[in-house]
């Protein structure tokens, strides 16, 4: 099982979370998850899954909608809530970097924003980093790790899938060759209006691209596969 193929289920579900005093201000909690399950190793822990989500606090003065992870330890048995990765966050996507720290990427208009845990995503830096390279309008996008091994040795890629410009239109598909410090425009997969994306690798290697797209803009989505190899996606550079 590819460990970073995307859940995409932004549902809303009732666990039974051990929040300690977190979210002790707030009067009643909803979750949306919209994230991936990360295998993650950490201080001798198995952190087998971990989903991040929107969380709105709704208080008796003030409504927020904020970045949290839930993270299981037992197998869904127990979870526990997270310090908050983001204040004024929404859809965020995450993945495990080489080093084992998890990288958050978190919706929003412009510059994407961006966090990193360094225990398993227990605790997240205390405040959020833009990408200049990585930019579009707030919409939700995916993140995978795509790795593979050739003569050079075992190799990876992150890849990013998001509209493109200010508008939901062009949804391409963005590479980073160093964990996310900074990223490459590949290809633009989908040249007309559309939104909403995931990826996946599949298991010949090829990378598939599930996307909502329209003609017109007062047309509905339709739900659109792509799939292309990641070598087209990259200009030849994967094979250099």
């Amino acid at each position: 099982e590819n460990p970073d193929v995307s859940i995409n289920s932004t549902s809303t579900f009732e666990l039974n979370i051990l929040a300690d005093d977190k979210l002790s201000n707030y009067s009643k909690i909803n979750m949306f998850v919209d994230g991936v399950k990360v295998p993650i190793i950490s201080n001798k822990i198995v952190l087998s899954e971990i989903y991040c989500g929107q969380v709105i606090e709704l208080s008796s003065d003030e409504y927020k909608l904020n970045n949290y992870v839930v993270y299981s330890d037992d197998n869904g048995e127990t979870w526990h809530l997270s310090q908050r990765a983001s204040q004024g966050g929404d859809e965020a996507k995450v993945t495990e970097l080489a080093d084992g720290s998890i990288l958050m990427s978190i919706r929003h208009s412009g510059k994407r924003w961006y966090n990193i845990s360094h225990d398993g995503g227990i605790s997240w830096n205390d405040t959020v980093s833009e990408w200049d390279d990585l930019t579009g309008p707030a919409c939700n996008g995916d993140m995978i790790r795509y790795s593979f091994a050739d003569g050079i040795g075992k190799r990876d890629i992150l890849l990013h899938s998001l509209p493109q410009g200010d508008t939901r239109r062009d949804v391409s598909v963005y590479y980073s060759l160093d964990e996310g410090s900074t990223w490459h425009l590949g290809k633009c997969v989908v040249p007309r209006y559309s939104a909403y994306s995931s990826l996946c690798v599949l298991q010949d290697g090829t990378i598939g691209l599930y996307v909502e797209e329209k003609q017109h803009d007062e047309d509905g989505y339709e739900m659109v596969f792509y799939r292309f190899a990641p070598d087209w996606l990259m200009n030849g550079k994967l094979s250099d």
